[in-house]
C-alpha cells in the first residue's frame, strides 16, 4: 500500500489488489498498527505530500493529484485537519525555516 497509495481510490480497488476481504484487512491492520486502513492511507498520502511541499516547487494542486486525492479541495481539507495549517502555509513555513525541527525519533 505504501507504494501504490496514489492509485487506490476506494476500498474495492484495495480489496481486489490484495485479494483479501476488506473488512478482514482492516481488522488485521488495526490490530498490527493501531490505526484503521483509512487513517493509514491518509497518513501515507499526507507524509508524501508534506515531503513534496518541503522539497519541490510543484504546484499544490499537482501534489494533491500526485498523492491520490481526487481534487484539491479534498487534499486541502485532509491536510488542514491533520497538519493544522493549509498546504500553502506549510510550504511557506518550510521554505522560510518557520517549521519546528524535531529530532528524527520524535517526528
Amino acid at each position: 500500500m505504501d507504494a501504490n497509495y496514489a492509485r487506490i481510490h476506494n476500498q474495492n480497488e484495495l480489496e481486489h489488489e490484495c485479494g483479501v476481504d476488506i473488512n478482514y484487512l482492516n481488522v488485521v491492520l488495526k490490530k498490527v498498527t493501531g490505526v484503521t486502513l483509512y487513517d493509514y492511507l491518509v497518513t501515507v498520502r499526507l507524509e508524501r505530500a508534506k515531503h513534496l511541499l518541503e522539497t519541490t516547487d510543484i504546484a499544490i494542486t499537482d501534489i494533491a493529484q500526485a498523492v491520490g486525492y481526487p481534487n484539491a479541495n479534498s487534499f486541502f481539507r485532509a491536510f488542514r485537519r491533520r497538519k493544522i495549517k493549509s498546504p500553502g502555509e506549510f510550504k511557506r513555513l518550510a521554505r522560510t525555516g518557520g517549521l519546528p525541527q524535531f529530532p528524527k525519533e520524535l517526528q
